[in-house]
């Protein structure tokens, strides 16, 4: 059945098919199979080629109940919870930092605001205090999270960047709701983001500190459902096992603010004038340093 005349449910995607009321996982684990899961109001198919569909339940009038979970909301999401939030069929809220909401000015996009958490305390051991932190946020989460469910709110879909530790916890507030995951990164000691200049060579504390900084990543693979990697190379940084449940999806780029135009011209100074014809090579990172390339 399709969603009830008056809704447009034009998601990730639309199907027909009809939801099953409790949540399941339905897969046989070969290759070339749809991977689902099911809540009371939505289902979410991965198809084959990592296409994502969210599918409406066919007997209700509001199709999605979406939250956005991210410290420094929206961020990536800018743009699909946009298009989520103007289906008026659709309830989209958003959980970030407190300091750091309000940029996205949606009106239909609630958006609800944590403290920042203290940092960890001075005695934790070094390898630790990140973790500490992320612990620390998560707890920030879920107060919030336990308000909000206390008010009924009940999400379809969760979509978190779990980096900072706010994924921890939020099976434990809603565990019948899809988790889908950002995972932008898996920190290694070798060939990745460390011990790649000889200027900088990675000690064997400085490896082990590494290793460790991976415990909030793993315990965030575990807990959600399906992820999605911007890149093919920050999906291959992520442990074998987990690969298979995270679909590559680009970030993508909005083409109506940046596409090419044959009229363009750039006055840089030093009598120096760009037009479309000039080859220009550009490097734009929010810091110059050898981590980013510089």
């Amino acid at each position: 059945m399709p969603c009830p005349a008056g809704s447009t449910c034009s998601n990730f995607g639309v199907n027909d098919r009809d939801i099953p009321t409790s949540r399941s996982y339905e897969s046989d684990g070969q290759v070339g199979t749809n991977r689902n899961w099911s809540t009371g109001q939505a289902r979410l198919t991965v198809e084959p080629s990592h296409r994502i569909i969210l599918t409406p339940h066919a007997a209700r009038r509001l199709c999605v109940n979406v939250l956005f979970v991210h410290q420094n909301f929206p961020g990536q999401y800018r743009h699909v919870a946009s298009a989520l939030a103007d289906d008026p069929a659709n309830q989209v809220l958003a959980i970030g930092e407190a300091g750091h909401l309000g940029r996205l000015r949606h009106p239909r996009v609630r958006e609800l605001g944590y403290p920042s958490p203290e940092p960890a305390g001075a005695a934790t051991h070094h390898y630790l205090r990140s973790f500490e932190a992320a612990i620390r946020r998560g707890q920030q989460v879920v107060r919030v999270a336990d308000e909000l469910r206390r008010t009924g709110f009940r999400p379809d879909l969760v979509c978190c960047h779990p980096a900072w530790g706010e994924g921890l916890y939020l099976r434990d507030v809603w565990p019948d709701a899809i988790l889908l995951y950002f995972f932008e990164f898996f920190y290694h000691a070798r060939g990745h983001d460390s011990d790649f200049d000889p200027e900088f060579p990675l000690s064997r504390d400085g490896a082990l500190r590494t290793r460790t900084r991976n415990a909030v990543h793993l315990l965030s693979l575990n807990a959600a459902d399906w992820g999605i990697s911007p890149t093919h190379w920050q999906h291959q940084s992520m442990p074998p096992e987990y690969r298979d449940r995270i679909s590559v999806i680009f970030d993508g780029v909005d083409t109506a603010a940046v596409s090419p135009s044959a009229g363009a011209r750039l006055d840089v100074g030093n009598g120096i004038t760009l037009d479309a014809t000039a080859e220009v090579i550009t490097f734009v990172n929010r810091n110059l340093e050898p981590y980013r390339g510089y």
